[in-house]
């Protein structure tokens, strides 16, 4: 039901873009820099714990802002209200500016009311490089390691080491998904998606023959000499027992920090787990101590993979995706992080004493089961007290404002990003 008061308040938005957009750039401008100016001096006024509760209430804003904006225009003109506004979090903004322009130009994901922007002369310039890379420069990492061809893994590329991640597509499709090959690695091609902790993509190679698409990345480093190895977060809680809760604090506040920063700009994950964030390191360094990358798979499907997906998001007759499934995965994976036990074992724990056994049979059968939701999990007391018990009061408000987030239309609604910086600040 639409109130006649709603569509009044439409229409003076409408209006008012249409206002501002006739008002030409210069005169935009320069009331932008009067307004950043002003703020900046009335920020001089508060003492430092006002300036500081400002700034994140402001950042927060800021990022709302960015996320609803519809149009590349609207874009640079925050970009430039973030110049000159004093934050410590500006770098992030920036990066989530950019990226969000990309997906303007290249027109992925596009909500209805956002404007895929024309490649203009300037916007050309500052759009990253994508390059189309030819397989036979592909070889082997280590010449006793050939190449699989599946997964992520270490190779050379024109003699230089790179790591591939590879995406098995069928033939009958193979084609159709081209564009949205290309455009995950013009995104990832970006100097600002290192922000969002994923590795510099050189470029994406097609193979046709073999039914494979592949997203080639820059290692860090002094990549020549080391023998680098591949663990993944599910790898790491499966290896070390054992793990500081500092150090679990850590990163599960840097995976919140990248949700965040992609759903600013308007991306989504889709197949956020466990063993999709990769840390990479050369051979005998501690794995805790590595730099993590993040990337983006197709869902594939294993029933583990499942747990991850919201109910609404799972099975043939899943809801189109939004920004608030990536955030129930993330509930998800502070759980494991909290806890540092892999999900599959929480929830035979917890959940469904006979998952595991049951999930093995019908994959081996290859049937269907019931997969279990953390959406019931204030009913499940032992696994909050025992989470508590790990992590503290402020981590499991983490987790359950993540899994139990207001699906309402206002309070859910897709733009919305308070819920994120909820998280953020029980992290």
């Amino acid at each position: 039901m639409t109130f006649k008061g709603q569509v009044i308040q439409k229409d003076n938005r409408a209006l008012k873009r249409l206002r501002w957009a006739a008002m030409g750039k210069d005169q935009a401008d320069a009331i932008i820099c009067d307004i950043a100016s002003l703020v900046s001096r009335l920020y001089q006024l508060l003492d430092s714990l006002d300036r500081e509760k400002r700034i994140q209430v402001d950042d927060i804003l800021l990022r709302n802002i960015l996320s609803r904006s519809a149009t590349a225009s609207e874009v640079e003109q925050i970009q430039q209200l973030l110049i000159s506004i004093p934050s410590p979090n500006n770098s992030a903004l920036q990066a989530a500016a950019k990226l969000k322009q990309i997906r303007l130009i290249i027109g992925a994901d596009t909500r209805e009311d956002e404007i895929k922007t024309a490649l203009s002369k300037q916007t050309r310039d500052q759009m990253p490089i994508i390059t189309k890379l030819k397989y036979k420069k592909l070889t082997y990492y280590i010449s006793d390691r050939p190449l699989t061809y599946e997964g992520t893994e270490f190779a050379r590329y024109d003699k230089r080491p790179v790591l591939v991640e590879w995406k098995f597509v069928k033939s009958h499709i193979w084609k159709d998904m081209q564009q949205q090959v290309q455009c995950l690695a013009v995104l990832l091609a970006s100097p600002s998606a290192t922000d969002c902790q994923s590795l510099l993509c050189i470029g994406y190679l097609p193979w046709e023959d073999r039914e494979l698409y592949a997203l080639v990345y820059a290692i860090p480093g002094d990549a020549e000499h080391d023998d680098w190895s591949l663990k993944t977060l599910c790898d790491l809680i499966a290896a070390q027992r054992h793990f500081s809760l500092g150090r679990r604090f850590a990163i599960s506040r840097r995976i919140a920090q990248v949700v965040l920063q992609l759903h600013t700009a308007g991306w989504l994950h889709k197949s956020l787990r466990s063993n999709n964030i990769i840390y990479i390191a050369p051979k005998g360094a501690r794995p805790d101590t590595a730099k993590a990358s993040e990337f983006t798979q197709l869902p594939d499907t294993e029933l583990n993979n499942d747990l991850y997906r919201h109910p609404e998001a799972r099975g043939a007759r899943r809801e189109r995706y939004r920004k608030q499934f990536d955030v129930y995965a993330l509930g998800c994976i502070l759980l494991e992080t909290g806890m540092w036990q892999p999900l599959t074992e929480l929830t035979t724990t917890f959940l469904d004493s006979n998952f595991e056994t049951s999930a093995q049979a019908a994959m081996e059968k290859n049937t269907s089961i019931e997969i279990p939701a953390l959406l019931q999990v204030m009913q499940h007391q032992d696994l909050l007290d025992a989470l508590r018990h790990a992590t503290g009061n402020s981590f499991l408000e983490a987790f359950t404002t993540a899994v139990l987030m207001d699906w309402s239309s206002e309070a859910g609604s897709e733009a919305s990003l308070d819920t994120h910086q909820a998280i953020l600040d029980r992290l």
